[in-house]
């Protein structure tokens, strides 16, 4: 797992890198305040998400709210922290509700200041401190960020895969026992960034 989680920031390293270099070719249309054809334009500093979700595998699901709050170094690229609530996840005898505390790594495909509707890839990491979920927290999304001439800020749909520690108890030889396993699933998010 750790060999992938590495892979995977490797090439997202690789990414940044090359937006880095196409946005110092242009620096003032990261200054622009309005474009053309809309309003809902990026520039750099304080940038907040909101989302609803929710995250299902085969035999379990649920619903949950995340926020994310951080600094937009780019209209590229974001870094941020944030925090989680799902609850209703009936996957091992019981209810288990899992709050990730994350870090996150955003970043745009393409220039939000030159096109109205653009992907984004988005890559979280962090902890759930919460007995039943206590452990490792990671999810990995691809979104499309849409942006409207009547509302400020913009919204965001995403799908990815999600992986978090959890408790499992299992009866053996006469004794109820708990030993951890991590849960693998799906993830739907609608989110509003301002």
């Amino acid at each position: 797992m750790k060999r992938y989680i590495l892979a995977i920031v490797l090439i997202v390293a690789g990414t940044m890198t090359g937006h880095a270099q196409f946005a110092g070719a242009n620096t003032d249309e990261y200054k622009t305040k309005t474009s053309t054809n809309y309003e809902g334009n990026v520039t750099r500093g304080y940038k907040g998400y909101v989302e609803i979700g929710f995250s299902v595998q085969s035999d379990a699901g649920s619903g949950g709210i995340y926020t994310s709050h951080g600094y937009l170094v780019n209209p590229f690229i974001y870094f941020g922290a944030g925090i989680g609530l799902e609850g209703g996840k009936m996957y091992f005898h019981g209810n288990k509700i899992l709050l990730p505390i994350f870090g996150e790594f955003r970043s745009h495909l393409a220039n939000p200041n030159r096109h109205r509707h653009v992907p984004f890839l988005s890559l979280r990491g962090g902890y759930s401190p919460i007995d039943g979920t206590k452990g490792g927290y990671c999810n990995i999304a691809l979104g499309y960020r849409f942006t409207s001439r009547y509302v400020g800020g913009a919204f965001n749909l995403s799908m990815g895969y999600q992986a978090f520690n959890a408790e499992r108890e299992y009866f053996h030889y006469n004794h109820y026992h708990m030993n951890e396993h991590w849960v693998n699933e799906f993830s739907f998010r609608l989110g509003y960034e301002f």
